[in-house]
């Protein structure tokens, strides 16, 4: 099997990167702890540390508060920020 530069397998090899599983879970927690914003409504889905938020919020404030809060966990390689505003309840 060929290396792969990049691959969940390096991410592994290095100690102290959390693997997918983690960063999904932390980022989790990160934004249902923070108080700044409703995040009942946002889904995170980790590849390889690429972040894919999507789901819902109130706010434009609030959908950027969650990118940062995402964008800034250790582990995150990339973010695709993915949620949309509703401006109250979800579509």
């Amino acid at each position: 099997m060929a290396h792969q530069e990049g691959s969940e397998l390096d991410r592994e090899l290095v100690e102290g990167v959390p693997d997918d599983e983690e960063i999904e879970i932390g980022i989790k927690d990160a934004l249902a702890w923070d108080g700044r914003l409703d995040a009942s409504g946002v889904r995170v889905g980790v590849c390889a540390g690429a972040v894919i938020l999507s789901g819902y919020v109130k706010s434009d404030v609030e959908r950027e508060l969650a990118g940062a809060i995402a964008a800034g966990y250790p582990g995150v390689t990339e973010l695709a920020n993915e949620i949309k505003v509703t401006g109250g309840e979800p579509c």
